[in-house]
């Protein structure tokens, strides 16, 4: 796997702040605009990470999360939501998430979610 972060989202000006949370793990970071796109990039270049934005113009994000364990289960993935903690568990429960972010989040969310992907690497 590639020392990369891929983000999912047709959002990316709206992220500028979770983006640069993100960049201070040192990591590339890549951009894709949808579900689809970023499931390719997994089965050719897996990144570290790929962060699904709630809203994707091709489909709902936890799909694509489950279908990216298909692809390559040692890929982590976090996404976007606005449900709460309990709701989202529930959603998600068994694809393995490293994160459920707000639909806004800032950039001490992009570097809680490097640090806890730093964590699952043993970085």
């Amino acid at each position: 796997m590639t020392s990369t972060i891929l983000v999912a989202t047709s959002r990316l000006p709206d992220l500028a702040e979770f983006l640069q949370g993100l960049g201070s793990s040192g990591k590339a970071l890549r951009h894709v605009e949808s579900g689809a796109a970023a499931l390719a990039v997994a089965a050719d270049t897996p990144p570290q990470l790929i962060v699904f934005d709630h809203v994707l113009p091709d489909g709902n994000p936890l799909e694509f999360a489950g279908k990216l364990l298909q692809i390559n289960a040692l890929i982590n993935a976090a996404v976007m939501d606005p449900r709460d903690e309990e709701a989202f568990h529930e959603a998600s429960e068994g694809l393995g998430l490293l994160g459920h972010l707000p639909l806004q989040p800032d950039e001490a969310d992009g570097r809680a979610l490097v640090a806890r992907l730093a964590q699952v690497l043993g970085e």
